[in-house]
């Protein structure tokens, strides 16, 4: 894939490996604790894409402001189409980046107070295309897919609907909104309008610590990064504990500070 810019180049990774077919299991819903233990025996033992070859395919983008170029990426999307959303904090822009290498950028720095962010930090597409931009500065805009501001939501705080310092988005099937509300300890969520629904903030399992990032599997199940506790927790939509994966197993780490 080439770009406009001869000079723009990304990086694109191929896993030689295949992943045993106990990698991915259907979406269990709640599992008895001795069920749970035996998949994650099997994972443990299954060595996935432990030495894996890896081959770089290509490689696009580079260090300026230019078409293809970054300053200071730090969130990115990856839509049905192929096509990548890259937040760059530092340009305070977002590109979009078709797979045929045709960029196109959204300046988060136009001088109108309702669209300027601080610092955006990561960015989701639900399945209309509509944009979703993280502000570590404690805000949510959203965009349409032509470049059409529709609406902020969030402000900076600690109170509920409020956001501080957030490092991560993602949206369910539903266009519902979660955000890693890093600083207040917490998982805010928010209707696709902008309302707040909910706040999760890891009762009954010692709370959370700093979460940065949030994700989101096929089942709508969304999974925290709960980076200074050193571990990932998965909650059903409903909002319940289904499993907490330690990064911490003996005889040692084998992930510390999850961030996405």
């Amino acid at each position: 894939m080439t770009g406009p810019d001869r000079d723009s180049r990304w990086d694109f990774v191929e896993f030689d490996d295949e992943a045993p077919a106990e990698q991915a299991p259907d979406s269990p819903g709640f599992m008895e604790e001795t069920e749970r233990d035996r998949m994650r025996t099997a994972l443990q033992q299954s060595g996935v894409h432990t030495g894996a070859s890896l081959q770089v395919l290509e490689i696009i983008g580079g260090e300026g402001t230019g078409p293809g170029e970054f300053s200071r990426p730090l969130g990115s999307h990856l839509d049905f189409h192929g096509v990548v959303y890259v937040a760059d904090g530092q340009d305070k822009s977002v590109r979009k980046i078709s797979p045929e290498g045709d960029v196109w950028t959204y300046s988060c720095a136009a001088g109108d107070r309702r669209t300027d962010a601080e610092e955006p930090y990561d960015v989701s597409v639900d399945s209309r295309g509509m944009i979703y931009i993280l502000d570590r500065g404690g805000r949510i805009q959203k965009v349409s897919p032509d470049a059409g501001y529709q609406l902020t939501f969030g402000m900076p705080g600690t109170r509920r609907g409020q956001l501080r310092f957030p490092e991560g988005l993602v949206l369910d099937s539903q266009n519902n909104v979660y955000v890693a509300d890093t600083w207040n300890h917490r998982i805010s969520i928010y209707h696709p309008k902008g309302a707040f629904r909910a706040v999760w903030r890891g009762e009954g399992i010692d709370g959370f610590e700093r979460p940065g990032g949030v994700g989101i599997t096929r089942g709508d199940e969304i999974i925290v990064c709960d980076t200074f506790n050193h571990r990932l927790v998965l909650y059903n939509p409903s909002g319940v504990v289904m499993d907490i994966i330690d990064g911490y197993r003996e005889p040692g780490w084998v992930f510390r500070l999850p961030v996405d």
